[in-house]
């Protein structure tokens, strides 16, 4: 895996995670839990990426280096998703 693809597939994703946290903060009326089914769908999308690009990464990185990267993705991608949601309630 060349660094533009090793960049694209983290973008995406990146992309993914934001949208299972922007799911995960939806008021639902299909309630299973207090989370949404869309939720838990997207966060099964996510868990699947994730895992598929991990083995992909093993191969030039650590185990070890590989969930530290995708902690910090996910981590990066709830802040975003905070702030967006901050700033739409300052706008409001």
């Amino acid at each position: 895996m060349n660094r533009n693809e090793k960049a694209a597939m983290l973008a995406e994703l990146k992309a993914l995670m934001k949208e299972a946290h922007h799911e995960a903060r939806k008021p639902t009326l299909g309630m299973l839990g207090g989370v949404s089914i869309r939720a838990v769908q997207a966060q099964r999308v996510v868990n699947a990426v994730k895992h598929v690009l991990s083995v992909g990464l093993e191969y030039s990185m650590s185990r070890k280096d590989v969930q530290i990267l995708l902690e910090d993705l996910n981590r990066e991608a709830l802040d975003e998703v905070k702030q967006e949601m901050e700033e739409q309630e300052h706008a409001q």
